[in-house]
C-alpha cells in the first residue's frame, strides 16, 4: 500500500477514475485492498495485509491508530469495510404488499420481530429480489446491531468527516460478507445460476446460496481453519501457528492425523447441513445438493489443500474459486471478499444494500457528488485548453502563412519595379526607332503602290496624273508631311488611313464608257494581294491638286488605296511606379502590423506620334 494519500487533482481527474480502499476485518488479520474503477472495470492497485495477533493490535484505538501509524494518509480515500457475517442476519422475506413505501414498511416491522429490538437499535437494509420459488414479491433483508456498525465506524472513521472537506475521502460503504460473496461470484468463470458460495476464514465459514443468479441465503458457521490448524497441531504436537502454516501451503493436508480428519469431516458437514436445511425449506425450486457446485475461497482455500482432502466426502463437491482478478498476482483466495466488496461499492445495482447509517450515506453521496462536478470542470477546462492550444496553433500557421503571402507580395512589388524600369528602357529605344520605322514603311507602300499601277492595263487609254498619301492629299499636297512641324496640319477626317493612298486618272472616252474603264481598273486592282481595299474616292474628300493642262476636262477620277498588312504600332504611355497610402483608420489600443502600400501603375504620355497614325 502507499505510504502518501492521493493528492486532489490525482482524485479529480477525470481520466483517474474512482479509487477505493477496501477493508476486510478478521479477527487475527486486516486485509487491505487499494483498487480503481475506470470504463466499468475494478482493477486492483495494491493489497496488503496486517497480523493484529503479531503486532499486538486488536482493539478498536490500537488497530485505528496502528493504521494511521503505517498508512498516514490511507484514509484520505473513500473506504468500504466489510462487516463479519455472524454479526449480521441475512434471509428473504416475501413481502405481501405491493408497493416499495408500503414494502419498506412491512420490512421494518419484520426486522423489529426479528431482532427483537427498537428501530433506533438495530441497522438494516433491503433489496428487492426476482421472485423465484414459493416467493412471489421476495426482498433480501440484512440486519444487526447497530453497536456493531458503530464499532466498525469507531474504527475506520476520521475525525469530522462529517463535516469536513469534500475533497478528503470517507467511509462510503459497510457491508456484510454475503454481501461481497454474491458480488465476486460475477468473476467466476463458469458464471453458475445456482451455485453455493462458501468463505473459509480463521474463525468462522460464511456459506451463502445463489438461486438464479441472486442471493437469497447466507449463513455463518463457528468453525474455520484455526480449528483444523489446532487438530492439526495436536496431531503433530506442534504449535498451532506452525501447524497453520503448513496447511496454508498445502503439505499439512496430504497426510492427515485422525483428529484433522474428523475437524475436516465437522466443517464439511456443517456446511452439508446448512445448504441441505435450507433446500428443505424450499423445495419448490427442485435443487439437489449433488448437483450444487460449491465455491471455495478465504484462508481455507489457500494451497488447495482443503478441497482435496474434502473431495472424498459428499455428496456436496467443493471446487476452488477460479476467477481472475484484475491487476492482482499470486494466490488471492483470500482477497476475493475484499474484491466482491469493491465491485459491491463501485457497481453498484438495484439488489445493492449498505448497513451505511444515513447521515455517513449522506456525506459520501456528497461527495460524490462534489467529484462529478469538479471532475466535469476539470474536463471542461482540459477540452478549453485543448481547444485554445489548436486555436493557437491554427494562428499561428495563419500568421506564418500571412508572412509567407507578405513576402511573396514584397517579391511581386520589386519584379514589378524591375519590369516597369525594363519596359521603360524598351519605349524609349521604340520612340527613338520609330520615326525611321515609319518612314520605311511609308516607302516600301509607295513603291509597291507605283508598281501596281503602272503594271495595271497598260493598253488601255488612260493615265495617273496623281499619287500621294491620304494624309498628304488632306492636307493640299503631294508631299508626305515633315514628322515634326510647329504648323498645324488640316484635318484629314476620321476615314483616313495611315497607310492609304490617293490616286486620280484621266480617262477619256472610250467604247465601253470612262465609267466601265474605271470599274475594270478597280476590280483589277482589288485582286492585288498589296491593297486591302480599292474603292473611288468620296467627293468630300476630293481636292484639286492636278494641273488643268495635263488632263481632260470632267474625265479626272480619284481612287483609294489602302495598303494590306500592319503598320509599325505607335509608342505606347510610359508607366510610373507611386505609392498610394491607405485611407487614415481610426486609432486602436494596439497598433497593428503596418501593411505593405498598394501598388498603383500610372502613365505618361510619350513622344506624340504623328497625325494620323493610330494604335494597332
Amino acid at each position: 500500500m502507499p505510504r502518501s494519500g492521493p493528492s486532489t487533482l490525482s482524485t479529480l481527474n477525470p481520466l483517474s477514475g474512482r479509487r477505493l480502499v477496501v477493508i476486510d476485518p478478521g479477527s487475527h488479520i486486516l486485509k487491505l485492498m487499494l483498487v480503481r474503477s475506470w470504463a466499468g472495470r475494478v482493477r486492483v492497485r495494491r493489497r496488503h495485509t496486517v497480523d493484529l495477533v503479531g503486532e499486538g493490535v486488536l482493539g478498536v484505538e490500537e488497530t485505528r491508530q496502528h493504521l494511521e501509524s503505517m498508512f498516514p494518509k490511507l484514509l484520505g480515500y473513500d473506504r468500504a469495510v466489510i462487516i463479519p457475517q455472524d454479526r449480521t442476519i441475512c434471509q428473504t422475506v416475501d413481502v405481501p404488499v405491493e408497493g416499495e413505501e408500503q414494502a419498506r414498511a412491512y420490512l421494518l416491522r419484520e426486522a423489529r420481530k426479528i431482532s427483537g429490538l427498537e428501530a433506533g437499535a438495530f441497522s438494516y437494509g433491503f433489496a428487492p429480489l426476482t421472485p423465484f420459488g414459493r416467493y412471489r414479491n421476495p426482498w433480501w433483508m440484512t440486519l444487526c446491531k447497530r453497536e456493531e456498525v458503530d464499532e466498525v465506524i469507531a474504527r475506520f472513521l476520521v475525525g469530522d468527516e462529517l463535516t469536513g472537506e469534500l475533497e478528503r475521502g470517507g467511509l462510503c460503504e459497510i457491508t456484510p460478507t454475503a454481501q461481497a460473496l454474491f458480488a465476486a461470484s460475477r468473476m467466476l468463470r463458469s458464471r453458475p445460476e445456482n451455485a453455493v458460495l462458501i468463505e473459509c476464514r480463521n474463525r468462522m465459514t460464511v456459506v451463502a446460496m445463489l438461486v438464479n443468479g441472486q442471493g437469497c441465503f447466507a449463513t455463518s458457521l463457528p468453525t474455520g481453519c484455526w480449528r483444523m490448524a489446532e487438530a492439526c497441531a495436536r496431531d503433530d504436537g506442534v504449535p498451532p501457528e506452525d501447524a497453520a502454516e503448513a496447511l496454508r501451503k498445502g503439505p499439512g493436508f496430504d497426510a492427515p492425523g485422525p483428529r484433522l480428519r474428523e475437524a475436516i469431516e465437522v466443517w464439511h458437514a456443517g456446511v452439508q447441513t446448512a445448504v441441505r436445511e435450507w433446500l428443505e425449506d424450499n423445495p419448490e425450486l427442485d435443487l439437489n445438493l449433488e448437483d450444487l457446485p460449491a465455491y471455495v475461497c478465504g484462508s481455507g482455500a489457500e494451497g488447495g489443500g482443503l478441497l482435496q482432502a474434502a473431495a472424498r466426502l459428499g455428496p456436496l463437491k467443493l471446487h476452488p474459486w477460479k476467477a481472475r482478478m484484475p491487476g492482482a498476482r499470486g494466490d488471492v483466495a483470500t482477497y476475493w471478499v475484499a474484491y466482491g466488496l469493491a465491485l459491491h461499492t463501485l457497481r453498484r445495482n438495484s439488489a445493492s444494500l449498505s448497513l451505511l447509517p444515513a447521515e455517513l450515506s449522506a456525506a459520501a453521496r456528497r461527495r460524490r457528488r462534489w467529484r462529478r462536478w469538479q471532475r466535469a470542470n476539470l474536463l471542461l477546462l482540459l477540452l478549453l485548453a485543448v481547444a485554445l492550444g489548436l486555436s493557437i496553433v491554427s494562428k499561428r500557421e495563419q500568421l506564418r502563412h500571412k508572412e509567407s503571402l507578405r513576402d511573396r507580395a514584397h517579391q511581386v512589388l520589386q519584379a514589378t519595379r524591375e519590369m516597369v524600369l525594363l519596359y521603360t528602357r524598351i519605349q524609349r529605344d521604340y520612340v527613338a526607332l520609330y520615326p525611321v520605322l515609319q518612314r520605311e514603311q511609308s516607302t516600301l507602300d509607295t513603291i509597291e503602290a507605283l508598281t501596281a499601277l503602272r503594271q495595271s492595263h497598260p493598253n488601255r487609254a488612260y493615265w495617273y496624273v496623281l499619287l500621294g498619301d491620304a494624309t498628304s492629299y488632306a492636307a493640299g499636297t503631294t508631299l508626305p508631311q515633315a514628322l515634326h512641324t510647329n504648323q498645324p496640319a488640316l484635318n484629314a477626317g476620321p476615314d483616313v488611313s495611315p497607310r492609304e493612298y490617293i490616286a486620280e486618272l484621266c480617262i477619256p472616252r472610250g467604247g465601253g464608257g470612262p465609267l466601265s474603264t474605271l470599274s475594270d481598273i478597280v476590280e483589277e486592282l482589288r485582286r492585288r494581294t498589296i491593297f486591302r481595299n480599292v474603292d473611288a474616292l468620296p467627293p468630300e474628300r476630293r481636292r484639286n491638286l492636278v494641273n488643268p493642262a495635263v488632263v481632260v476636262s470632267n474625265r479626272v477620277y480619284a481612287l483609294s488605296l489602302e495598303m494590306a498588312g500592319e503598320a509599325p504600332p505607335p509608342p505606347r504611355a510610359l508607366m510610373t511606379l507611386s505609392v498610394v497610402k491607405p485611407p487614415a483608420s481610426p486609432p486602436r489600443a494596439r497598433a497593428a502590423r503596418p501593411a505593405p502600400a498598394p501598388l498603383r501603375v500610372q502613365t505618361k504620355p510619350g513622344p506624340r506620334a504623328p497625325r494620323g497614325a493610330t494604335n494597332r
